[in-house]
């Protein structure tokens, strides 16, 4: 009964347009906050978090080197310091080098959880109780987290390696 007398007296005093701003920023303000809810929960749903601290990781390898005859050929791979545990930089097809964290990031707090390159030279490892593959992805049940991967770019016979772009 109240919206019709209100709907009545609007009708009656012609006040209608005043009323059509009001409603284009209602529907603005939902719509902003339906966005808000969706992006915020498919962010956490989807994207898993890297548990890792920050370590700043600048290096540069010789390729020429003798240390890194190793990714000289597809599939090689060696171990580097630098991040928090090391690096494992990995040799790629069409010369592109992948560049891991060796801390695990499943149960990353046992001071054992340092992964590296099982002996069939077919996955990564370590105790921490994961199984990685060479695009640092988890392979087993434990974890949905991947190893964390730094920036590499190859310039002449040096390649880079950096978590900053």
């Amino acid at each position: 009964m109240a919206v019709k007398v209100v709907r009545a007296f609007i009708h009656m005093n012609n006040i209608k347009h005043l009323f059509k701003p009001l409603r284009l920023l209602g529907t603005l303000l939902a719509a902003t906050m339906l966005w808000l809810l969706v992006g915020t929960a498919c962010n956490n749903d989807l994207a898993p978090q890297d548990p890792l601290p920050f370590v700043p990781v600048d290096v540069e390898i010789n390729l020429q080197d003798l240390r890194y005859i190793d990714l000289r050929r597809v599939g090689g791979w060696v171990y580097e310091p630098g991040g928090i545990d090391g690096l494992i930089i990995y040799r790629a097809p069409n010369n592109v080098y992948r560049a891991f964290e060796r801390r695990c990031t499943y149960r990353f707090q046992d001071s054992c959880a340092i992964v590296q390159v099982d002996p069939s030279e077919l996955f990564l490892s370590g105790c921490c109780g994961e199984q990685f593959n060479f695009e640092g992805q988890p392979q087993g049940p434990n974890s949905n987290v991947p190893l964390r991967q730094y920036f590499t770019q190859i310039q002449g016979n040096f390649l880079f390696i950096t978590n900053a772009l």
